[in-house]
């Protein structure tokens, strides 16, 4: 993921501070709803941990503010389980992680921003330094869980329905119910309390969103939504195609064909590809998303100049001509609407945002006002300066400690 790299470049030098292994040992099956299986992945220490921290902050200042009474070591687990996709169950897979330590914690889901790799799935690359921050989080008294998104990890067969609420919603979901039942597993020693803390940022920010929606309209008796943070998310996906089609460059070509393709081949667009790309893009894109390219190599096979990529029918019809109608349908499906949350929310976005335009935080942050939603309860800030790069590291700090204030540690 273009956004990304250079920070899961950097991190990766600072990892030795932490004390890892890992297991391909299975717990004896008990009878779970959600829970297929888990193995131990990884184990962090407090002392790794805190030089972790304190070796990063010279990578990213904003880290410094970080509190530093890290209390628990960490235990982190691949996690296997269910999610139904177009009338298919799959076996999906994620990260869960555990403080080490007796008592109930609350649990923070984190949804991760845009991936074309593989191997960069949270279950996958568990030497990434953005998870391992995350991770992190769990030894301040948090149960942390990630999940691989459909497409990666145990579902790598197909290609990832990439801004596809449906299949996001439950992978979400899914995870957060079998890490509750994680915990109820002889040994475990932490326990789940039942508050609920939701974060992601780029296409994480939408996939935190649409998940709490879908978690408060269907009504899970016990998990207590406590606070949702949105980083730099496009969330009404018309508007921002519209946006990115109206431009002449765009830094990051490889987000609409990434959509495009992914529906088509799992059958929710039917159109060809040459209806929306000229050549030789059209015909070079089926190749691209094989799960062996990152963005920024895709972006490479493709280029920024907008009026070269797509067609001229798209640029100039795409709002109103019935040829794409299949696929404002597809985007409008996608979207998340605004509703009235009587839940914390804040929506956080760069103003120079070049990948993602911050006007999308502004639209959303209106719509959940519109519908009712407080202005006590949802908040914007607009990060002055920032692109969708330099504010993930402050949105993150910023969001963890936001959820700190909730905790009775």
């Amino acid at each position: 993921m273009k956004v990304l790299a250079k920070f899961l470049l950097c991190l990766a030098l600072l990892l030795p501070g932490l004390w890892y292994f890992t297991s391909c040992s299975k717990q004896e099956h008990i009878e779970r709803e959600y829970l297929i299986s888990y193995s131990l992945l990884k184990q962090m220490t407090v002392p790794g941990i805190k030089s972790f921290v304190q070796n990063a902050v010279q990578i990213y200042p904003a880290l410094d503010s970080l509190p530093s009474d890290f209390q628990y070591d960490v235990s982190v687990y691949l996690v296997n389980y269910p999610v139904d996709f177009r009338g298919t169950t799959m076996t999906a897979s994620g990260v869960v992680c555990l403080p080490e330590g007796k008592g109930n914690f609350g649990m923070i889901s984190f949804q991760n921003g845009t991936n074309t790799l593989h191997r960069a799935a949270p279950s996958r690359d568990i030497f990434n330094g953005l998870y391992t921050l995350i991770e992190s989080a769990a030894s301040y008294g948090f149960i942390v869980v990630i999940a691989d998104y459909l497409g990666f990890g145990s579902s790598e067969q197909i290609i990832h329905p990439y801004y596809h609420r449906e299949s996001n919603d439950l992978a979400v979901k899914n995870l957060i119910l079998a890490a509750q039942e994680l915990v109820n597993e002889k040994n475990m020693q932490a326990g789940f309390n039942g508050d609920l803390f939701l974060m992601g940022y780029s296409q994480g920010g939408w996939a935190t969103l649409s998940a709490f929606r879908f978690i408060e309209q269907t009504a899970f008796s016990d998990l207590s939504v406590r606070a949702v943070s949105c980083g730099a998310g496009a969330y009404q996906l018309v508007p921002f195609s519209e946006h990115v089609i109206s431009l002449e460059t765009y830094p990051t070509p490889y987000y609409l064909p990434y959509f495009i393709e992914s529906h088509r081949r799992n059958g929710m667009l039917s159109d060809p590809l040459s209806l929306f790309f000229r050549e030789p893009y059209a015909s070079r894109i089926p190749d691209l998303f094989n799960g062996n390219l990152s963005g920024d190599e895709i972006n490479q096979q493709l280029t920024d100049t907008v009026s070269l990529l797509i067609t001229d029918n798209l640029k100039n019809d795409f709002s109103d001509a019935e040829e794409f109608a299949a696929l404002r349908n597809e985007l409008n499906t996608n979207s998340v609407d605004g509703w009235n949350t009587e839940n914390p929310l804040r929506f956080y976005h760069g103003k120079a945002d070049d990948n993602v335009y911050y006007m999308q935080s502004v639209l959303m942050h209106n719509a959940m006002l519109q519908m009712g939603s407080s202005a006590e309860n949802v908040s914007l800030y607009l990060l002055e300066g920032l692109n969708h790069q330099t504010a993930l590291v402050p949105w993150g700090v910023t969001t963890i400690k936001w959820f700190l204030s909730f905790s009775d540690r």
